[in-house]
Formats: structure tokens, sequence, C-alpha cells
């Protein structure tokens, strides 16, 4: 997978991270700020829904930062663009700390808690009204946080199986 999605020059791989890392802030952001902040307080006018929802967000975000940090100082997986580093090596990327931090994804597994959040809040609160446009809200969500997933290759940042269990 990588040699087939990897960028294969750096401006590529660097402009890729960062959309990427604007892609994922976003989805985290979303169900805070559209789905409590502008539907729930805003239009619905029910401050007490979008404090529960907040707390659910709040919650969900931690847990899940919680879990992939762990996980990535446990594993100590290789990132991809290391893989040709040697102990010796004196480039910038070989001796970041964050070299060995590639096992999961911790943009895809943000991306994807945050579009569950926005899936969960449409399926349970009608706070888009419609349900057509409820579904539209989650699957818009699922497309972009897959869209970071992929897009974390293609900066080679991660492995696809990093992605996959993110």
């Amino acid at each position: 997978a990588r040699s087939l999605l990897a960028g294969h020059s750096s401006g590529l791989r660097t402009g890729v991270s960062t959309v990427s890392d604007i892609m994922m802030a976003t989805l985290v952001a979303y169900p805070f700020i559209i789905d409590a902040g502008l539907l729930a307080w805003g239009i619905n006018e029910s401050p007490d829904i979008a404090f529960q929802l907040a707390a659910m967000n709040s919650e969900s975000i931690f847990i899940n930062g919680l879990v992939m940090m762990l996980t990535k100082n446990i594993v100590g997986r290789q990132r991809p663009y290391a893989e040709g580093c040697t102990s010796n090596s004196d480039s910038k990327t070989c001796n970041s700390s964050e070299a060995n931090l590639s096992f999961l994804s911790g943009h895809t597994s943000m991306a994807f808690t945050g579009a569950g959040l926005v899936c969960a809040h449409e399926n349970h609160l009608p706070l888009y009204g419609n349900r057509s446009t409820r579904a539209i809200a989650c699957g818009s969500a699922l497309a972009a946080a897959s869209t970071v997933g992929v897009l974390r290759v293609v900066a080679d940042k991660h492995h696809l199986t990093d992605v996959l269990a993110g």
C-alpha cells in the first residue's frame, strides 16, 4: 500500500500532512461547535442538551486520546518515513521523538471519533430536522474521516495497518 499511495515528493507529503491535520481538527471540533453549540444551544435553544453533548464529546475524545497514546507508546512501531534511518543517522526526521509512534494512527482514530459522534448525535437527536439531512451529515463525516486515513498514508506518516487500526 505504501508504494502505491505514499507521496513521492517531500512537498506533496508535507502538504497532504497539513490537509489531514486540518481535516482531523475539524472533525474533532464539529460535534462541539456545530452539534452542541449551533444546533442544540443556538437553534433548538436547549442549553441542557448542548451541555450533555459537549460532555459526551469530551469524554469520547479523552478516552480515545488515552487509548491512542498508550497504544503508540507500548507498541512503538516505526513510521514509514523512518524505515531508511540507521542508528547513526543525523537526519531531523530520523531523530524525531515521533519516529516510533506509528501504530495506531491518531489522526484517523480522532477523525473517526469525531465522525462517530456526529453520527450518534444525528441518529439519536433530531438536530438537523429531517432524516436525509441527518444521513448527509453522518455520511459526510465518515467520508472525511476515511479521507484523513488515506492522507496519512500518502503523507508517509503511517502504514495502512496503522490507519485501519485507527
